[in-house]
């Protein structure tokens, strides 16, 4: 039993690891299309760009669709006060312009900024990633989606631990195994006991 907790502590802390990166990354590309939607907003004349373009972050926070919904939360204030900066231009052309540019712009960073970041932060390819997303899209739980990522960088871990342990390799080489308890979610299962 004693040969078996080290690994059991070094799993679950890289299980730690893997939870809190995932949520680092979604955290930063949401950081990241609040400013570029701000931004975007202020350009375009859209009624309180502040407001909306740090919703647009946060509700960017759900996969694949919160760009969808976003855009849609947008087109409301613009079809009802139109465009501060165009103020000729019709508020309907206006909101359908800014919808269409708020989804672009969505769909283009979660492919291009997203998956990258949170790939490369649980150590897996973007496709992969993608993948995950999409699984939850076509499971139609939103749940589904934000766990699918983690769940994939777990699944990737033990089979790497286990197969190193079946050709009887060092699983995690370079590592050193942790001195004193660790302090995350799934490593405090591991507390040594006073006996």
């Amino acid at each position: 039993m004693e040969g078996i907790r080290p690994a059991a502590a070094i799993l679950l802390t890289w299980l730690d690891h893997i939870r809190g990166n995932s949520l680092a990354g979604t955290g930063l590309f949401a950081v990241v299309l609040a400013l570029g939607s701000i931004l975007e907003y202020w350009r375009l004349g859209v009624p309180y760009p502040l407001v909306f373009g740090v919703l647009t972050g946060l509700i960017s926070l759900i996969p694949f669709i919160g760009g969808f919904v976003s855009g849609f939360i947008v087109l409301i204030p613009c079809l009802l006060l139109g465009s501060s900066r165009f103020t000729g231009l019709d508020p309907f052309v206006f909101a359908i312009g800014v919808a269409l540019i708020n989804d672009l712009l969505c769909q283009v960073s979660y492919n291009f900024i997203a998956l990258p970041i949170i790939g490369k932060l649980v150590r897996l390819p973007c496709w992969v990633v993608l993948s995950g997303v999409r699984l939850g899209d076509a499971f139609n739980s939103i749940l589904f989606a934000f766990l699918v990522i983690p769940i994939f960088s777990t699944l990737r871990l033990l089979n790497t631990y286990f197969l190193s342990k079946i050709v009887e390799r060092e699983p995690f080489p370079g590592l050193e195994k942790p001195g004193s308890p660790a302090r995350g979610f799934f490593s405090q299962w591991l507390l040594d006991e006073k006996k």
